[in-house]
């Protein structure tokens, strides 16, 4: 998995100002050599990632010494800065069973899920401790054990894709997940269905020649275009689990972001966003 940070200031950007927003993205099945490949696609004119692999910190080459991490396991390394044998997760536990918790009810879903068991720290739990609870966080995933690992214990909110009905939805057990969910679902309800969903069947094919972008990635030989149609009653699990789920993350993190520009006090942001990159 990749792990990119950008930090949002207001007006000209100085060492010395704290930075008003941060954004975390993790992108699962993304690796450096792909990134290259589409470098070519990335026409951004200097700003977004040109201007973060330009201007950032890039570490191309980190050793993990763990034996086939899952999404989840590399997930919680990223965010908490420690190994499995601290965080505990992906070393023979179902993390899925762990984020159980009948204390908590679910919001806009019937699975009652939440952090409360988690055994580690993120930056921004430190965040939350240091600023009393007034910095906002927030995650954004499509799979609930993504959204749930990367927010942390003392996230503000956490929202993922449920499995049934195919619309955003979170847990009673973070403070600011019903009010948002809720105001939405009255304001705002397109954000909660998201878009693919809305057809019968989601065609997922390329968006653009890819053919021609990734050509180096593939050594110069031609590659076949995938086809992937999700139907039936697997429909939002085999959506949720698929690349597409990415344009349902960038909406919901969009209305994120303009709900902490409204709400910014003095305290630093955080919006953790994962993405999806694998195609099978």
């Amino acid at each position: 998995s990749l792990l990119l940070t950008l930090s949002c200031v207001s007006g000209a950007t100085y060492a010395v100002e704290v930075p008003r927003l941060l954004l975390c993205f993790y992108v699962e099945g993304m690796q450096l050599d792909l990134i290259n490949s589409y470098s070519p696609a990335f026409v951004s004119q200097g700003k977004g990632i040109e201007r973060l692999f330009k201007q950032g910190v890039l570490y191309p080459k980190v050793e993990w010494n763990i034996v086939a991490p899952n999404a989840s396991s590399a997930l919680a390394t990223l965010a908490s800065g420690s190994f499995p044998s601290s965080h505990g997760v992906g070393l023979g536990t179902d993390l899925l069973s762990l984020l159980q918790d009948s204390n908590s009810r679910g919001v806009y879903t019937a699975d009652r899920l939440s952090a409360s068991n988690l055994q580690y720290q993120t930056f921004s739990d430190v965040l939350r401790v240091i600023s009393e609870g007034k910095s906002i966080v927030y995650s954004v995933a499509s799979i609930a054990e993504n959204a749930i690992t990367v927010g942390g214990r003392s996230a503000s909110a956490a929202f993922w894709i449920d499995d049934r009905s195919g619309q955003w939805c979170s847990s009673s057990y973070y403070p600011d997940a019903s009010s948002i969910l809720y105001a939405w679902k009255r304001e705002r309800a397109s954000i909660l269905q998201p878009s693919h969903l809305l057809d019968k069947e989601v065609i997922w094919t390329p968006m653009g020649n890819y053919q021609t972008v990734l050509l180096p990635y593939y050594g110069g030989k031609s590659t076949q275009r995938f086809r992937h149609t999700l139907k039936g009653y697997q429909k939002s699990l085999l959506f949720k689990r698929s690349a597409l789920a990415n344009d349902a993350v960038a909406t919901l993190s969009e209305a994120l972001i303009e709900r902490i520009q409204k709400e910014y006090k003095e305290q630093p942001a955080v919006l953790h966003i994962v993405l999806n990159c694998n195609v099978s």
